[in-house]
Formats: structure tokens, sequence, C-alpha cells
């Protein structure tokens, strides 16, 4: 049996969301980041979410563990596709969520990481949130083709969905303003499997 090691709420709900979704047998720990267990340290010593065991074999970071479930489970098309060319589009936009948006909430959740006066503060955070508008619009132009990062649904549109979680907590971007990008996330919002892991990590 799969292990998933997620924190609620975290970008680890892309891949609760795909393991429930897809009946993929597994069993999901909770992890409070703020106070991390040494159990948790022990399996990863980097504390971050999402961690996937599978029978001994550890496994973190987000696109690894999704290249590995695609990998693992192929006939449950994760990528949404079969097709070389589809499933490379939606690698692109998974590396774009990992590598260029994901990133831009890290001052907003832990600024003094990288500053420490509040001037400073309110400077880096200001530029995360212009710079994460300007991703969010591009974003939307590729979901005013398509209703889905790729040609099918995938896990990068679950991941998105997380991110947009945040971005509407925030006040980032206000979802009447993208009618594609709100058309997806209540799409996955409304999904009752997506209702029952929200459920399972407390968020609702």
């Amino acid at each position: 049996m799969l292990e998933l090691y997620y924190s609620p709420g975290a970008c680890s709900i892309a891949t609760h969301y795909f393991l429930e979704k897809f009946g993929i047998e597994y069993r999901a720990t909770s992890v409070n980041l703020k106070q991390k267990s040494e159990k948790f340290l022990a399996i990863n010593p980097e504390g971050a979410v999402p961690v996937l065991i599978d029978n001994g074999f550890v496994l973190a970071q987000n696109l690894a563990i999704i290249d590995y479930l695609e990998d693992r489970f192929p006939e449950k098309l994760i990528l949404g596709s079969n097709d070389l060319q589809e499933k490379a589009i939606v690698r692109k936009w998974l590396a774009f969520l990992n590598s260029d948006l994901h990133p831009k909430f890290y001052p907003l959740f832990t600024a003094k990481r990288f500053v420490q006066t509040d001037a400073a503060v309110n400077e880096i955070q200001e530029q995360s949130r212009t710079d994460l508008v300007n991703l969010y619009n591009k974003i939307e132009q590729r979901l005013s083709e398509s209703p889905w990062l790729g040609a099918h649904f995938s896990i990068a549109d679950s991941y998105l969905f997380a991110t947009l979680r945040w971005a509407i907590a925030m006040k980032i971007i206000d979802l009447d303003k993208y009618p594609h990008l709100s058309a997806l996330f209540h799409k996955i919002l409304n999904d009752d499997i997506m209702k029952k892991v929200m459920t399972d990590e407390g968020l609702i």
C-alpha cells in the first residue's frame, strides 16, 4: 500500500486527490509543517510535503512523485493521456506551476526567511503579488483555448487548483475577473472526490 504524507491545503492535495480519484490504495498521514515530528524528519530530512512511500521506497518532491505515479500506474492516465506530445504539454505546465508560479508564494508564506525589515517584507510581498497576477494571466490565456492545462484533465489541473486556493485566500486575484480559471477551479471544487479529500484534510 502507498503512504502519502501531506499537509492540509498544501500542494500535496494534488496527489492526494488523484490517489483518491483513481481508486489507488493508499494511506494518508497528515504532517504539521510548523511542528515537524522526529519521525517525519527521519523520513524526509528536508521537512517538506508531499512524501510518498511505496513498499519502503521513499520519494519526495512533487514532480518526482507525479512522474513516479505516472510510471507506476500508467493505466490511470495521471497526465491525462497516453499521447507522447499531449503528456509533454502537461509536463510543461507542471514545470511552470512548480518552478515559476509556486515559488512566488514563498515570500507570502514566510517572508522573514528572505528579508528582515518590515519595509523589505512589504516590498518583496508586493512584488510577489504582482508577479503572481502576471502568471495567472498567462494561465487564463491558456484556459481560453482549452478547459484544462493539457488536452484532457490531468494532475496539473489539481496542482493549479491548490495554488488557486492560496491566491483566493490571500486576495491576490478575483476569480470574477478570470472566467476560465474560475470555471476550472469550481469544476474541481465541486467534484465529490475533492470534497472528500478536503474533508479528510480538515479544510471543510
